[in-house]
């Protein structure tokens, strides 16, 4: 993916964002772009944010999981 293309993705999602997600979905959003440049090692964590944000506004429990549990499960390697 090159970096316009990969530009315009954030772009687009962020816009659906704005439309339909909940507040705490927008917020950990939010907390990932302003922290993705940093080279931050929360970067990963952020993104586990973003998806227990996500499955909470769909009405998904996230009761029992642990930091990263979400994220973990595309990596190879726990985080």
């Amino acid at each position: 993916m090159s970096q316009q293309e990969l530009e315009d993705y954030f772009i687009d999602f962020s816009k659906k964002l704005t439309l339909w997600a909940s507040p705490e979905v927008i917020i950990a959003w939010s907390k990932f772009r302003n922290n993705a440049n940093n080279d931050s090692t929360d970067t990963l964590s952020n993104v586990d944010n973003i998806y227990r944000a996500m499955r909470k506004d769909l009405g998904n429990s996230n009761k029992g999981l642990n930091n990263k549990a979400i994220i973990n499960l595309y990596l190879n390697e726990q985080v």
